[in-house]
This record gives C-alpha cells, structure tokens and sequence, in this order.
C-alpha cells in the first residue's frame, strides 16, 4: 500500500485527493472522540462538584439543625431570665411596700426609699436585658453565618448547573 502511495504521489504531485480526504476524515474522526473525551471529561467534573455540593449540604442542613437546637436553648435561658426578672421585682415590690409601710417616716425618707427601690428596680430589669442581649448577639451572629453560607451554596450550586446546562464559561450563558 505504502508503494502504491508513493508510485501515485510520483505520478500526480502531493498528495491525491483519496489521501487528502482520507486524513481529513481522520482528523475529524480524532476531533470527534476529543471532543467526546472532553464532554465526558467535564461531565466527570460536573457530577464530583454536584456530589461535593450535596454533602456540603447536608453539612450545612446538620449545622442548621444544631443551631435551632442551640436557639431553643437560648430561648428556654431567655425566659429563665425573664421568670427569674420578675420574680426578683415582685420581691422588691413587696420590700418596697414593707418599707414603706413603717410608721412615722417623714415624706423626705419616703421620697429616699422610693428612689433606692426605683434604682434597685432598674438595676435588675438592665442586668437582665443584658443577658438577654447576649443570647440575642450569640444567635444573631450564628443565624447570619449560616445565611452567608447557604448563600454560597447556593451560588456554587447555581454555577454549577449552568455550566452543566450551557457548558464552560466560554459560552455566553455558561
């Protein structure tokens, strides 16, 4: 075969157009299984990234419910704080009107009681607010992180199926 080649190519110049088309032909059918190659390749790509996305997920689903857990339990302190608020002014209150209630007291000692009382008063509803605020900040910053992630999560997930959809970002809409 490889004389034949020769004896034409002597005969006609170059190349003959069997041979031309020939390896026109295997150039294509080349292209054609790295083309098929690529495709499975980025396939390959794209099924590993939405795997590794579906259990960052599930992670993000797990931290999600830890978290409620964590809320609950910052809820459940929240009221003991409240419960334990009130308690403490009721008792006040009642001091308040025991005090109050001693006999002979000028309207100047009465005024003083009432204002110790209403300090009294205030610094135990601030100390709970604070605690409360600190519960309130803890979960805030938890329940924002895990809004920022998911948020990237979701881009990742979004990207990701474009590109299975359009193909690489070559392509307008990948």
């Amino acid at each position: 075969h490889e004389k034949e080649l020769e004896d034409l190519r002597r005969k006609y110049g170059e190349g003959t157009e069997l041979e031309k088309e020939l390896m026109l032909r295997q150039k294509q059918e080349v292209a054609d299984v790295e083309a098929e190659f690529d495709e499975q390749a980025r396939q390959a790509k794209i099924d590993k990234a939405e795997k590794t996305l579906a259990e960052i997920q599930g992670l993000f689903d797990a931290m999600s419910e830890i978290n409620s857990l964590i809320n609950e339990l910052g809820d459940q302190e929240k009221e003991k704080i409240t419960a334990r608020r009130d308690d403490d002014l009721s008792e006040l209150e009642t001091n308040k009107k025991a005090a109050l209630r001693v006999e002979g007291l000028t309207a100047k000692q009465k005024a003083n009681i009432e204002y110790n009382f209403a300090l009294q008063e205030y610094e135990i509803k601030k100390k709970a607010a604070e605690e409360e605020d600190k519960i309130n900040k803890r979960q805030f910053n938890r329940d924002k992180a895990l809004k920022l992630a998911q948020i990237g999560i979701d881009t990742a997930s979004a990207i990701v199926k474009a590109i299975a959809m359009y193909g690489p970002p070559p392509s307008p809409l990948g």
